[in-house]
């Protein structure tokens, strides 16, 4: 009987590792299939990172090649501009001599209505001589002295040299210059 039932414990043991051993092949199944699974998955969000960081560098090079563009634009058209500028400054430059005179007159007219008292008239020396007169047209008891910052125009200074007004052509093309800019843009871009 011993042996009848030692034949009986070993095949319920035999009939039990079975049953482990199927459970564990197909535990191991499940897993191995989850795991491939969870694989895959990695792969296509691994995919779609990728893509998503292609897609997020071709906007990065795409953004910095228009702000190139942008500035290089930006830069011709200031470029542009400040030629229009320096054509006009020289244009000044070569204004007849009576309506040169008659524009010192307006330079100096205008200084002295914003800097009363006592004053300095500054001016080319190749303007000197018609400012003086310009001066003792309209009775103005100012000195008029050469100055080298002075090429066109004039510089009204009070008598200690701590007020200035700047009325050269250069300095009117200056204070002009924003509102010009846009209106050239305007005319020239849109």
């Amino acid at each position: 009987m011993d042996s009848e039932l030692i034949k009986v414990i070993e095949r319920e043991a035999e009939a039990e590792r079975q049953r482990i051993l199927q459970a564990s092949q197909k535990d191991a199944a499940e897993i191995v299939q989850q795991a491939r699974a969870q694989a895959a998955e990695l792969e296509r969000n691994a995919d779609a990172g990728q893509q998503a960081l292609e897609r997020t560098e071709m906007a990065k090079a795409h953004s910095a090649a228009n702000l190139q563009a942008m500035a290089i634009l930006l830069e011709a058209k200031s470029r542009t501009i400040d030629r229009i500028f320096e054509t006009a400054y020289q244009d000044i430059k070569k204004t007849p001599p009576q309506r040169y005179r008659q524009a010192l007159k307006s330079l100096l007219q205008e200084a002295l209505a914003d800097l009363p008292g006592e004053t300095v008239v500054l001016a080319s020396q190749g303007d000197l001589k018609t400012v003086q007169e310009l001066a003792k047209e309209t009775k103005l008891k100012s000195e008029v002295r050469p100055d080298p910052r002075v090429s066109e125009g004039i510089i009204l200074t009070d008598k200690t040299g701590s007020s200035s007004i700047l009325n050269r052509f250069s300095d009117r093309l200056d204070r002009a210059r924003p509102f010009l800019v846009a209106r050239i843009s305007e005319i020239l871009w849109g």
